[in-house]
């Protein structure tokens, strides 16, 4: 098995004004070959 060519574990992010939480333990494994897609509930992005 190869390497992951994107590992992403517990990430946390927060706005820098009132801290309200953006994400909240995000963990994602990107293997090479693979797509992928991140989306709102609208659509975007």
């Amino acid at each position: 098995m190869s390497q992951p060519l994107l590992q992403i574990q517990n990430l946390h992010v927060s706005t820098t004004e009132d801290e309200t939480e953006l994400l909240h333990g995000i963990s994602l494994t990107i293997d090479p070959g693979e797509v992928h897609v991140l989306m709102g509930p609208n659509g975007a992005g």
